[in-house]
């Protein structure tokens, strides 16, 4: 339901958009609220992702899905 911006929020957006980054090789701690918005989540959050990037990789097999 998360990927499909469906449901409450959840910890795994941010490992989520944390997998993308590293995929495209931008900053793996990213401000969650436009990194959210980038892939159209309307979350608004100003803190960046204290999850370590490690963590993104367990969502690499669904990083590249579009919601």
């Amino acid at each position: 339901m998360i990927l499909r911006g469906e449901g409450g929020r959840s910890d795994f957006a941010a490992d989520y958009v944390s997998a993308r980054a590293l995929l495209d090789r931008t900053d793996p701690y990213p401000v969650l609220g436009p990194a959210f918005e980038n892939v159209g989540l309307d979350w608004q959050i100003t803190t960046r992702s204290t999850h370590p990037p490690t963590v993104g990789l367990l969502a690499l097999p669904v990083a590249r899905l579009r919601m």
